[in-house]
């Protein structure tokens, strides 16, 4: 008997279902259907397990270093999907901080908080198109390591934020992360782009 595939998706709040998903910013109109998360409806349609490693605000750092992470748990035949977020997010380091992720890394989400972070974010801007496919490139190394371990791979960015329904656009909530339709849309694109 074959073991049962998983598909694991790793992110920032896009790929967790910040608003739907089930802790303190979960909204009152989305109680109990966490279920309709996308990770949640595209694990249900290839009727696999789930594994989602997704965090809040967390930049393109520490997801490579969740990915790593759980890279020996990632076997043959699973499915592995990763959101990458905004270029300007970093991570440092800062041990006991309330999000610390691994080896003991926080997320910045402003970088002007940094010192010297207005040149810093300024470079990013100045650059955004080095810094995009420097990024790429790393994740796509990830992604051809996967295959090479027979797993399918898929990897999606920032792009994606504003193509799908938004909360806002559900409920008039201030928040532009996807309601409950644009879960099902993100669903939709995934099973045509990686033609499942």
């Amino acid at each position: 008997m074959s073991k049962k595939k998983t598909l694991w998706v790793f992110g920032d709040s896009f790929t967790k279902g910040l608003g739907l998903y089930p802790d303190e910013h979960q909204y009152p109109e989305y109680k109990g259907k966490e279920n309709l998360i996308w990770s949640n409806l595209l694990a249900n349609f290839l009727e696999a397990n789930l594994e989602s490693v997704a965090f809040n605000g967390i930049s393109n750092d520490m997801i490579w270093d969740n990915i790593i992470d759980k890279w020996d748990d990632i076997t043959t035949g699973d499915y592995v999907i990763i959101g990458l977020t905004k270029l300007p997010r970093w991570q440092i380091y800062s041990p006991g901080h309330k999000q610390v992720g691994l080896f003991n890394k926080t997320p910045i989400r402003d970088t002007q908080l940094l010192l010297n972070g207005e040149q810093v974010l300024q470079n990013i801007r100045d650059n955004m198109e080095d810094v995009y496919a420097n990024v790429m490139t790393n994740f796509i190394f990830l992604t051809d390591r996967f295959h090479d371990k027979g797993c399918e791979t898929f990897i999606w960015d920032t792009t994606l934020w504003t193509k799908f329904k938004t909360i806002y656009q559900e409920t008039k909530h201030n928040d532009h992360h996807w309601g409950i339709q644009g879960n099902q849309e993100m669903v939709d694109y995934l099973k045509t782009e990686m033609r499942l």
